[in-house]
């Protein structure tokens, strides 16, 4: 079965030394190295200090475009560091699709990182302000910055409940998560009740701990990887609640947030349990031994919601 991560082009460090190297000579000379990839962009290092996100997919080049316009504008709106596109590459004969470089975000991201429950707890608070910043972008302003609607069905349960349950058989089949009882129980009180989602403000996306950057001592300092960011629900969002943080640190996020309707949160919690499947699935096709204890550890922390 072919999987929506798999790529149609990979750039390699030789190529994108290249490319960065004629596009941008105040950067020559360029030494670059692999750094990281995901569904829908290879990422490179560049001189140490900066990366570069290229496209893998076709599909990506539009998410990544979005990206362009819309981080320079947000990056000063939001209480932790976003990556802000500084140098944006043309299309050209070896490869085809635009690219962009920015100045890292500091620190790791929390999936690489085994955080205590305290760490996790300490995080609430800010993540709730960001988030809080973040949805307060309502849809009128969001166009008039660059956003664009939800082109992709992110949140149409009827289209992704069937690749959710064909993941979960094979966890089950499998026996990777022992609490696959519970973990049905809560997917069943996820299933909103008519049709919840509304597209009412900007979201990330794709906030899961793989998309959360950590200090030295576990301190969330950043959110990367913006390829998904729309005008959306917040739910897509508010699944990182479920997804990252212990049931200790949920009460400070939501007074630093503010108050969600209930079907906004049963979705939330839905959303959750699809990426944290998603991840794990991803980790265990492409050899990802980070992604595939992230999305168990996230699996069980949903479970305890």
């Amino acid at each position: 079965m072919q999987q929506p991560w798999q790529s149609e082009i990979v750039v390699s460090p030789k190529q994108a030394q290249n490319l960065i190297a004629e596009q941008f000579p105040e950067l020559v000379p360029v030494s670059a190295r692999a750094y990281g990839e995901g569904w829908d962009n290879t990422v490179i290092e560049t001189n140490g200090g900066y990366l570069f996100r290229f496209p893998r997919r076709e599909v990506a080049v539009e998410l990544l475009e979005t990206e362009i316009a819309l981080l320079p504008k947000l990056s000063h709106r939001l209480c932790l560091s976003v990556p802000r596109p500084l140098f944006v590459g043309r299309p050209t004969r070896e490869y085809p699709w635009p690219f962009y470089g920015h100045k890292k975000v500091l620190g790791i991201t929390a999936i690489s990182r085994c955080l205590t429950a305290e760490q996790r707890s300490s995080g609430a608070r800010k993540l709730g302000e960001f988030l809080r910043m973040l949805h307060s972008i309502g849809v009128q302003e969001a166009l008039a910055m660059g956003a664009v609607p939800d082109q992709l069905s992110r949140m149409d349960i009827s289209l992704r409940l069937p690749k959710l349950q064909a993941y979960l058989h094979e966890v089950k089949r499998r026996g990777l998560f022992p609490q696959m009882g519970a973990l049905s129980r809560v997917l069943e009180s996820s299933m909103p009740e008519g049709h919840p989602v509304s597209e009412s403000c900007v979201v990330h996306g794709d906030l899961h701990p793989g998309n959360i950057v950590v200090d030295d001592f576990g301190t969330i300092s950043g959110v990367i990887d913006w390829g998904d960011v729309h005008i959306g629900s917040p739910a897509v969002d508010l699944a990182i609640v479920y997804s990252f943080l212990p049931r200790q640190g949920r009460e400070a996020f939501c007074e630093a947030y503010g108050e969600a309707a209930e079907s906004v949160w049963r979705l939330a919690r839905f959303k959750a349990i699809y990426t944290a499947v998603n991840l794990l699935m991803y980790g265990l096709d492409t050899g990802n031994k980070v992604l595939v204890q992230g999305g168990l550890a996230s699996l069980e922390l949903i479970v305890d919601s």
